[in-house]
């Protein structure tokens, strides 16, 4: 927990479980964040955070996370990486399962089984 202890600090996380860019900052970027381990800080970003917190409007969010982003980003406040492998094996009868950046929407309406 002494970010003084450590040059880099490595986590794995699924980064948008909500389909919603806010998730990501308000657990990882903010003085606030639980998972800020790291102890990032910027003033913008935390202004910019409070300003999402309270936007509906679907499209400015978007524009609020892209510069929120950007700040991350020029600030090397975090180094992002990605590269997922998933398998998923189901029994024959199983239809309509599709693989999904997010595992959280594998399970959908279209998913059913063959009746026998």
């Amino acid at each position: 927990m002494d970010p003084s202890q450590w040059d880099v600090y490595a986590s794995a996380m699924v980064t948008a479980p909500t389909g919603d860019p806010e998730y990501f900052f308000a657990a990882c970027c903010l003085d606030r964040s639980s998972a800020n381990y790291g102890r990032y800080h910027n003033d913008e970003l935390e202004t910019l955070a409070d300003e999402l917190a309270i936007t509906f409007d679907g499209e400015k969010r978007k524009e609020l996370a892209e510069e929120m982003q950007q700040i991350i980003l020029a600030d090397d406040g975090y180094i992002f990486c990605s590269h997922l492998q998933m398998s998923i094996i189901s029994q024959g009868k199983v239809i309509g399962l599709k693989a999904h950046p997010c595992d959280y929407y594998e399970i959908t309406a279209d998913l059913d089984i063959l009746e026998e």
